[in-house]
C-alpha cells in the first residue's frame, strides 16, 4: 500500500511540474524555489506522527504489562486488597509517556507554527510575483492559479514521500533479516542418513527399583518396585504428594 502511494506521489510530481512549466516557466521557477516551504509542514507533520507512534508504543509497553497482569489476576488482586498498589504502579508507568506526550505536543506545535509561517510566506511571494507577471501581460490569472496549484500539489507529494523514506529503510532491513534466516545453512546436516534402527516397541519395564530423595536419604519413597507397561497401553500412577510419581517418569526420561 505504501509503495503504491509512493509511486502515485512520484507520478503526481512529474505531471504537476510539466503542467506548471507549460503554462508559465518564470512563475514555475519561482514556485519551485519556494516548494520546500510548501512541503515542510507536510513533511514535519508526517515525521512527527511516525516518531511519536514508535516512542509511544515503546514507553507504553510497561504500563500495558502492569494493566494486563492486574486484569489477568484480578481475583488475586482483589483477595489481597492490592487495588491501590496496582493503580499506583500503573500511574508510575504512565509518567514517562506523559512527559513524552507533553514534549511531543510542544515540539509539534512549534513545527506546525513554523511550517505555517513558511507556507504562507511562500504563498505571498508567489502571488506577488504572479501579479507582477499579470500586470506585465506575460501571464493570465487563470494560468497563474494553474501553476501555483500544480506546484503546491507536487510539494505536498514530495513531503509525503519524504516522510515514508524511513519506512522503506525499515522494510529493507527487515527483509534482509528474513532472507538471511531463510538462506542460512544449519550446522546439523539434516540430509545425512544415520543408522536404521530395528522396529521399536514401547514396552516399559522396571525391576526392583528403590528410591529416596537426596535431601531425605533416610526416607525411602518406594522400595523394590517392579512395573510392567505393555506397548500400546496407558498407565495412571496416582498417590499423595512426594510418593514418587514424577520421579518414576524422570527416571524413564
Amino acid at each position: 500500500m505504501r509503495l503504491g502511494l509512493m509511486l502515485q506521489n512520484i507520478l503526481t510530481v512529474a505531471g504537476a511540474l510539466i503542467v506548471a512549466f507549460i503554462y508559465g516557466w518564470k512563475l514555475a521557477l519561482v514556485t519551485v524555489a519556494c516548494a520546500p516551504m510548501f512541503g515542510f509542514s507536510q513533511f514535519a507533520r508526517f515525521a512527527m506522527m511516525k516518531g511519536d507512534a514508535a516512542k509511544r508504543q515503546a514507553t507504553l509497553a510497561d504500563a500495558n504489562r502492569v494493566a494486563l497482569e492486574a486484569i489477568s489476576n484480578i481475583r488475586t488482586v482483589a483477595a489481597f486488597t492490592h487495588e491501590e498498589a496496582v493503580i499506583r504502579d500503573f500511574r508510575a508507568e504512565l509518567a514517562g509517556p506523559m512527559k513524552l506526550g507533553v514534549r511531543s505536543a510542544v515540539i509539534g506545535g512549534i513545527l506546525s507554527g513554523v511550517g505555517q509561517l513558511l507556507n504562507y510566506g511562500a504563498h505571498s511571494l508567489v502571488f506577488w510575483y504572479g501579479a507582477v507577471l499579470i500586470a506585465d501581460g506575460e501571464l493570465s490569472f487563470i494560468d497563474m492559479l494553474k501553476i501555483i496549484t500544480s506546484i503546491m500539489l507536487a510539494a505536498i507529494s514530495v513531503g509525503t514521500n519524504s516522510a515514508m523514506v524511513g519506512n522503506v529503510g525499515k522494510a529493507k532491513a527487515a527483509a534482509r533479516e528474513v532472507f538471511k534466516f531463510i538462506d542460512r545453512v544449519p550446522k546439523i546436516d539434516v540430509d545425512v542418513r544415520g543408522d536404521q534402527l530395528p522396529e521399536l516397541k514401547g514396552e516399559v519395564k522396571l525391576r526392583n527399583l528403590t528410591f529416596a530423595y537426596p535431601t531425605r536419604p533416610t526416607a525411602t519413597v518406594f522400595s523394590d518396585l517392579s512395573l510392567d507397561v505393555p506397548a500400546g497401553r496407558s498407565l495412571a500412577i496416582v498417590g499423595p504428594s512426594g510418593s514418587g510419581k514424577s520421579s518414576i517418569v524422570s527416571m524413564l526420561e
